[in-house]
């Protein structure tokens, strides 16, 4: 269903590239459960290589087992999936900020939130030379009270340290979220430089592409026709100045 709606989609919308299947799996189940969940997303990637992209753990991190907790199941599972994990999603200073550092032990490809890393000088540099991104999604934050002014998010330090960031929302369909035009603003108007203009959400929308879970070769593809489209934006806002002038 996934996938015949993806294509239905790429019809009406010719530039549109994409989309991947990240399976999420709960981070209370039993080491069985989960064993036997990796075992069948594993299958699946096998049978949809283009489509499934990896894996990822759901739920509340203060209250779930940790990614040590599943680690001989995890470790062999990395060996075929990426892996796209919520980790350090919590303003506590305790156990969730290992799940950090087992996140970049085991080489994930982004990291949820971290919304802990800037608590931890040296795991932050090993996440940065990694080149793993950060997922930063400000309105969950603020609404799961994890920060109450996005002018203050931890994440801001980062950013300004120019670590690989993405802006994403989280759990979208619990709250109706449409697309990510109100995360971006938010980032764009609360967490970024008074003088920041067009070069950050430039930089913004190459990392989308950049940390994306398509492949090599469709990444290069969705640069050749973001560039392109970028190249209109900019000559219909400088038209459109020149208009008003």
């Amino acid at each position: 269903m996934f996938m015949e709606s993806i294509n239905e989609f790429k019809k009406d919308h010719p530039k549109f590239i994409g989309a991947r299947y990240i399976h999420s799996i709960y981070r209370g189940v039993t080491t069985e459960v989960m064993k036997a969940s990796l075992k069948e997303i594993v299958e699946m990637k096998q049978l949809f290589p283009d489509f499934i992209a990896g894996f990822d753990f759901v739920g509340h991190e203060e209250e779930g087992n940790s990614i040590e907790y599943y680690r001989d199941s995890i470790q062999e599972a990395t060996k075929h999936l990426k892996f796209f994990v919520h980790a350090g999603e919590s303003n506590w200073y305790g156990h969730t900020d290992l799940n950090m550092i087992d996140a970049a032990l085991l080489n994930a490809s982004r990291i949820g939130h971290a919304f802990g890393l800037s608590k931890h000088p040296l795991l932050a540099e090993m996440i940065k030379e990694g080149n793993i991104a950060i997922e930063l999604c400000p309105i969950s934050n603020q609404i799961l009270m994890l920060n109450q002014d996005p002018r203050n998010h931890p994440v801001i330090p980062l950013m300004a340290k120019n670590f690989p960031v993405v802006i994403c929302n989280d759990d979208p369909s619990l709250w109706g979220a449409t697309g990510l035009s109100y995360d971006w603003y938010v980032v764009f108007m609360a967490m970024t430089p008074e003088g920041a203009g067009l070069e950050v959400l430039k930089q913004f929308a190459i990392n989308s592409i950049r940390y994306s879970a398509m492949e090599d070769c469709l990444k290069k593809e969705a640069f050749e026709k973001w560039e392109k489209y970028w190249d209109e934006f900019l000559d219909d806002i400088i038209l459109s100045d020149s208009e008003r002038m």
